[in-house]
């Protein structure tokens, strides 16, 4: 009878595991940090906080990709990367107001640097100071007109800690000195990108890197490439000197707007819009309105959100807030370029991205894409048929407008006795109508009678 061999019996080792994790604190190099697996909480805490220089009086969350927060503890899975958040201390608007005006930064407060805090910068930087807390830096880029510095809407005005004009190395260390902990840099209108991409980078902040800058910059660029491997052919055969104009192609299509907000490469869709453009007064494309859309509206967003996705991360977008622009033609999704949402969803872009830089499980928590709206809500465009000094707005009209059931708010551009423009563009608008309503059917018949009404003439000239 032949024996069977045996297997020797194996050894288990019952010591400890040694485990490892890659982390992240802000935009420093990553940082490798071992451990093991029966090692005190504690003693992993106050490892984490050494690697990334963060003293005991500071609080913290350690949280994998996306800001979903985690517990520290040596049962954490090994081979893994994290990013280490320092929790952002905040101080009552109040204060943060007080001391701005006098010039002071606001002990345990922290400061975020909104670079071209206008329009919608303004909003975001208003929001930074009464819903977070926080103390504002404002830093003027080189490339924002005198004159659009005071582009801020009624009420969104606020006090700085600290005004301060661009030339990075110096801005930064101008940034340096002021006091106040800086936990963010954000880029408040277009006209920043490119000083806020290097800012963010010169104080080691989280931001999108000065690599790829001037693609984020450069629509004719933005209009050769849509995937890595198309930046990568770009900036190797790109040469702008020969060039004195680019001809576009025409797209025959829709076109939509995604809005997207991105934390550590992960990319959220906070509101979908469709434009709505017509023909008038002879010129080929007028903005009518625009409309919020549900992820399932229409059968090929999916699709467009994600063609998103793939430009963004072409273009080096890791972190913030971006407006792209899409034109969904027959052949696909393609690139034109890259407060109503908030109402309908609960959160807007502004809100998403104040959480993606200072509040990343409230960014953890939002969902990928807008759907289950509360409210329908639509934007409408008031247009000027005619050009001159204007005498009057309609009083009937107008108040015909203010009386539909989904009325919500208004922003009028012209003035009685100020000049009005002939409407050709989206600059020439004459303002806008935010309509807001439970039922989609009554928010499209609103829709309807609103430009009828502005058909039927709002406005005389002298």
């Amino acid at each position: 009878m032949r024996k069977v061999k045996e297997s020797p019996t194996p050894v288990v080792n019952n010591g400890p595991q040694r485990k490892w994790m890659q982390l992240r604190c802000g935009n420093a190099p990553l940082r490798r940090v071992a451990w093991y697996d029966n090692c005190p909480d504690s003693a992993l805490d106050k490892l984490l906080r050494t690697a990334c220089r963060i003293g005991i009086e500071t609080e913290y969350l350690l949280c994998e990709k996306g800001g979903l927060p985690l517990a520290v503890s040596s049962s954490l899975p090994t081979a893994q990367t994290y990013e280490l958040v320092p929790t952002v201390r905040r101080a009552s608007a109040l204060e943060v107001a007080k001391a701005a005006e006098a010039g002071l930064s606001v002990p345990g407060a922290d400061a975020v640097v909104v670079v071209d805090p206008v329009s919608t910068g303004a909003v975001v930087a208003h929001q930074a100071v009464h819903r977070m807390g926080l103390q504002v830096i404002c830093v003027w880029s080189e490339s924002i007109p005198e004159e659009l510095k005071g582009f801020v809407a009624h009420g969104m005005g606020i006090s700085h800690a600290g005004v301060l004009s661009h030339e990075v190395a110096k801005t930064a260390a101008a940034v340096r000195a002021i006091g106040a902990n800086v936990v963010a840099c954000i880029v408040g209108c277009e006209t920043g990108v490119s000083l806020g991409d290097a800012l963010a980078e010169a104080l080691q902040l989280p931001g999108n890197g000065t690599l790829k800058s001037g693609l984020r910059r450069n629509k004719y660029a933005q209009a050769c490439v849509d995937s890595i491997e198309g930046v990568e052919a770009f900036l190797a055969a790109w040469s702008p000197s020969p060039y004195r104009a680019v001809v576009k192609p025409y797209l025959a299509g829709d076109e939509y707007v995604v809005d997207t907000v991105s934390r550590d490469g992960v990319h959220k869709c906070v509101a979908l819009w469709k434009y709505d453009k017509r023909v008038y007064n002879g010129a080929p494309v007028v903005y009518y309105g625009m409309q919020l859309l549900a992820i399932d509206s229409e059968p090929r967003l999916a699709e467009m959100v994600g063609y998103t996705a793939s430009v963004l991360d072409a273009l080096g977008i890791r972190h913030g807030c971006c407006h792209t622009e899409i034109m969904l033609v027959e052949r696909g999704p393609v690139l034109v370029e890259a407060p109503m949402a908030e109402a309908a969803l609960g959160y807007s872009a502004v809100t998403a991205m104040l959480d993606c830089y200072l509040d990343p499980a409230a960014f953890a928590d939002l969902p990928v894409v807008p759907s289950d709206f509360s409210v329908h809500v639509m934007e409408a465009k008031l247009r000027s048929p005619v050009a001159g000094v204007l005498k009057s707005i309609n009083e009937e009209r107008w108040l015909a407008i203010t009386r539909l059931s989904s009325f919500k708010s208004a922003c009028v551009m012209v003035s009685v006795g100020q000049p009005i423009a002939k409407t050709i563009d989206a600059c020439s608008a004459s303002g806008n109508v935010n309509l807001q309503h439970e039922s989609l059917e009554v928010l499209r018949r609103d829709y309807a009678a609103f430009h009828e009404l502005v058909e039927a003439g709002l406005f005389e000239v002298h």
